[in-house]
């Protein structure tokens, strides 16, 4: 899979959302979006969007075709993105709370949640910057163990 910035990955996520928050790309202000692609067709696309400088802070959403496109390498380059390129310390994302898939795939890429949005039915799920540098280690450990 090939992994690349692309500006019509955001329609493409516009177009796979049932969320009424999410209708257009112009929803998502000021973002930047990539393709995750295997054989020319897109299988996944993340859009960073809501980027806060003061807080060094952006929000994530991720639509796919197939859970097969979160290999290790296509993570490492979703989170490389928000912390090497943006330096970002926190990636957010916001979760309705009976969309159980993306519960699911939020949990088990180490988001932790840390709160449900009063009036709403979202969830606020974060992944820190030092949970990044944990994954990574734990990566770079598990490299040199099949190496060995």
């Amino acid at each position: 899979m090939t992994v690349l910035i692309d500006p019509t990955a955001a329609q493409w996520v516009v177009d796979r959302l049932d969320d009424p928050a999410v209708r257009t790309v112009a929803d998502f202000g000021q973002h930047t979006a990539l393709a995750i692609v295997r054989h020319g067709v897109m299988q996944a696309a993340v859009v960073y969007s809501g980027w806060v400088p003061a807080l060094r802070m952006v929000c994530v959403t991720i639509a796919a075709e197939t859970p097969r496109w979160a290999t290790r390498a296509n993570i490492k380059t979703v989170f490389s993105v928000a912390f090497d390129a943006l330096q970002v310390t926190r990636i957010t994302a916001i979760v309705a709370k009976d969309n159980r898939r993306s519960r699911k795939l939020a949990e088990g890429l180490g988001f932790i949640m840390d709160c449900r949005l009063r009036g709403t039915d979202r969830l606020v799920y974060g992944y820190l910057d030092s949970d990044y540098s944990r994954w990574c280690a734990r990566a770079h450990v598990a490299r040199l163990e099949r190496a060995a």
